[in-house]
């Protein structure tokens, strides 16, 4: 299985375009997109080195309705779906794997939706560096506070006020493009409970 080097933005797969291509982020990390008609888009769901991109291809289906976008640059293992799913087939561990990893995925959108219906931007952000963090293994990532407002769904000004009570509460520091956690406990107790309900449900059904 190759490793691939990814750039920050760049998409990995267009909104119904042929599932050909499957990656497993190892420093990456991969934003899942719902782009409307108007060109707006908002994250649903994030992908760092606990799982992979292309889970569709894996479950049969010939296309996905999102894009997937590298979120924070990185390296990927890169296989075609055919052959993921030949191993799949050959193997009833990477099979089982799979599907649970498809569970944890599963909830994870699901509890985006009521994350974003019921918490503040500030505890939402929270709970988004967090995430980015456990999908990348480092405290250190480049990102921009309109990039952070495309994923959560809200402008900039939103990110920016938000971003500012968490530097204040001394959780994160942040420059042109770039964002350090600095108190990683602190930043769970500011995060919305969705953290660690996908969390806790993550590491049920993969640890």
């Amino acid at each position: 299985m190759p490793i691939v080097k990814l750039r920050r933005k760049q998409t990995l797969h267009f909104s119904g375009d042929s599932l050909r291509l499957v990656y497993f982020p190892i420093t990456a990390i991969f934003s899942v997109v719902s782009v409307l008609q108007d060109g707006t888009s908002t994250e649903v769901g994030l992908v760092g080195n606990e799982g992979m991109a292309g889970l569709p291809a894996f479950l049969g289906a010939p296309s996905d309705p999102f894009e997937i976008v590298v979120h924070v640059e990185g390296t990927a293992y890169r296989v075609s779906a055919d052959r993921l799913r030949e191993a799949a087939h050959k193997s009833d561990h990477l099979q089982a794997l799979l599907l649970r990893y498809a569970q944890s995925f599963m909830n994870q959108l699901a509890q985006g939706t009521a994350c974003r219906g019921h918490h503040l931007v500030r505890q939402r952000l929270a709970r988004l560096l967090l995430m980015i963090r456990d999908g990348s293994s480092t405290d250190r990532f480049p990102m921009t506070h309109e990039y952070l407002g495309q994923m959560l769904g809200v402008g900039r000004p939103s990110v920016t006020i938000a971003a500012a009570s968490l530097r204040d509460s001394k959780l994160i520091t942040y420059n042109r493009g770039g964002i350090i956690i600095t108190d990683g406990p602190g930043l769970e107790d500011a995060a919305c409970e969705c953290y660690r309900i996908v969390r806790d449900e993550h590491d049920r059904l993969l640890h």
